[in-house]
């Protein structure tokens, strides 16, 4: 009877009673777990403080930025959950699974890891500080250059579960050994947040002005574009040092003079005509709709 009571209390559970359900035994939410599923229970922020999870289902749970400080999960069942950001420092992971699980930025130091599945783990910024991994399987471990191993411990672990691939093959890792081999496995690609920041484009200010990560493209300098260089047969420096005097004031160089001048006056005619056109350049060039300008 007394099953049977249980039994109707699991069945009217709603979102804001997981942590009820939880009070009244890891027996009681692991059947509830088992007739519901379907259901992604979020215990987001939960405050479970040293609480006694060992064994528990919390199979693709939302535990992002929840309290697990001290708590058991020895033989907890943790595939695919999500514990970003959690804190579980000094946490009891003894034999726990892990497998396909979210831990990035969360906080474990000191905790336990022995005979952890931590296979396909993404592990982005965790922090590790001083934890133990004696026998834990590490295939498909991702870290990142932020993910913290200080201290990290362990005599052996694996490469593939389950329990294959020993490293090392014989005796026991040096003090050094686990962190050196956790830093050579394949680190996370990087998210798609950090590709954006990372990135900087050139571009015209018209195709940037909504982006904040382009910087535009600067505006050409009108007045230098319209400088002009002419070079003409003949006009040469040494003829000018050798006769001391010019030769546009040669005779024989009255076509070349009449030439020059011609182009002369064809530059002023467009140098007339783009300096109307400067100033609105020049303003629109200050592109007041860019944050990076």
């Amino acid at each position: 009877m007394p099953s049977l009571s249980i039994h109707q209390e699991v069945r009217t559970v709603t979102d804001n009673d997981y942590l009820a359900l939880i009070e009244q035994g890891i027996e009681v939410w692991n059947r509830w777990r088992q007739e519901n599923s379907a259901v992604k229970p979020d215990l987001s922020r939960a405050y479970l403080f040293e609480a006694d999870l060992s064994e528990a289902d919390l199979r693709g749970c939302n535990l992002s930025r929840a309290c697990l400080i001290g708590a058991n999960l020895k033989g907890a069942d943790l595939s695919g959950a999500n514990l970003t950001g959690v804190y579980a420092n000094g946490a009891n992971l003894n034999a726990a699974n892990l497998r396909d699980a979210n831990l990035s930025d969360a906080k474990f130091s000191e905790a336990n890891f022995v005979h952890a599945d931590l296979t396909k783990v993404r592990a982005g910024g965790a922090d590790f500080t001083a934890t133990h991994w004696t026998g834990a399987c590490l295939e498909d471990f991702r870290i990142d250059a932020a993910t913290q191993l200080h201290k990290v411990e362990a005599e052996y672990v694996y490469l593939k579960s389950p329990q294959q691939e020993r490293r090392p093959e014989h005796g026991a890792f040096n003090s050094v050994g686990l962190v050196e081999l956790l830093q050579s496995l394949p680190n996370l690609p990087p998210s798609k947040s950090e590709v954006e920041e990372s990135q900087s484009c050139v571009a015209p200010e018209s195709d940037v002005k909504e982006n904040r990560n382009c910087v535009a493209a600067p505006e050409p300098d009108v007045e230098e574009s319209l400088s002009i260089v002419i070079t003409l047969p003949g006009l040469q420096d040494t003829a000018s040092s050798a006769t001391g005097r010019s030769p546009l004031s040669d005779p024989s160089g009255q076509d070349i003079q009449q030439s020059l001048q011609t182009v002369l006056e064809s530059a002023a005619i467009a140098t007339a005509e783009d300096n109307s056109g400067l100033t609105s350049a020049k303003n629109h060039s200050t592109c007041p709709n860019l944050r990076n300008c």
